[in-house]
């Protein structure tokens, strides 16, 4: 079977999200993350704290102290700009959560999110990554499920109209997982045709690794 469809017949992939920031070692945009939810407590990410925690940015030049409050004109301007710097508790219960759930993990099933997020499987290199990057570094696990998924007769067709980005990081996942052990073909249909074959060839054990690898990408414990 053979996919020689012309790159300029192929559909152009539209990337909602292309003000964002890239995500992880291969830049999806949030439009290609079909694990992602919101777990809806991002809202909470600032809170008031103690003034006197307030972040000191640095800037300023000792200023002459109020004999009536005892501070200084610079304290007061380093408590109001670090007071908008500030992050929930929550947030910090969450992050912490998350390295806790890694560091649980078998190295083993860490390693494929590592390969997606562009870090080694240290849990406290995976969480901060987690945490600052946009919220698809999973979206190549749908994309490889939909693929494994998909009509044998069509699955090259399917990855062939993604664009290279999608299909390098489809490819490295596959890798990881141990589908595939050969350099990525410079040809778009053979290389659309290998990773076809080789998602198809998921077993179960995979699958479950995969599911796995898409709840530890969540900024959530669970």
């Amino acid at each position: 079977m053979a996919f020689d469809t012309p790159q300029s017949d192929l559909p152009d992939v539209v990337d909602d999200e292309a003000t964002q920031p890239a995500a992880g070692a291969y830049g999806y945009g949030a439009t290609n993350a079909p694990f992602e939810t919101d777990d809806g407590d991002d809202a909470d990410e600032t809170d008031e704290t103690d003034p006197d925690e307030a972040e000191d940015d640095g800037d300023d030049e000792p200023g002459d102290e109020d004999p009536a409050t005892g501070t200084t004109a610079t304290g007061a301007r380093r408590r109001a700009a670090g007071a908008g710097r500030t992050v929930s508790r929550g947030l910090l219960r969450r992050v912490a959560a998350k390295a806790l759930a890694l560091a649980a993990a078998d190295e083993d099933d860490r390693a494929p999110l590592a390969v997606l997020l562009g870090t080694t499987t240290d849990p406290t290199e995976m969480t901060v990554a987690i945490f600052t990057t946009a919220r698809t570094a999973a979206a190549p696990v749908g994309d490889l499920l939909s693929v494994a998924d998909a009509d044998p007769m069509e699955a090259g067709i399917a990855v062939l109209s993604m664009d290279k980005s999608r299909v390098r990081a489809m490819w490295a996942l596959a890798e990881s997982l141990g589908v595939l052990s050969v350099a990525m073909p410079a040809s778009d249909s053979k290389a659309a045709l290998a990773l076809a074959k080789a998602a198809q060839s998921i077993s179960d054990t995979q699958r479950e690794r995969l599911s796995l690898v898409a709840d530890m990408a969540r900024r959530t414990a669970a």
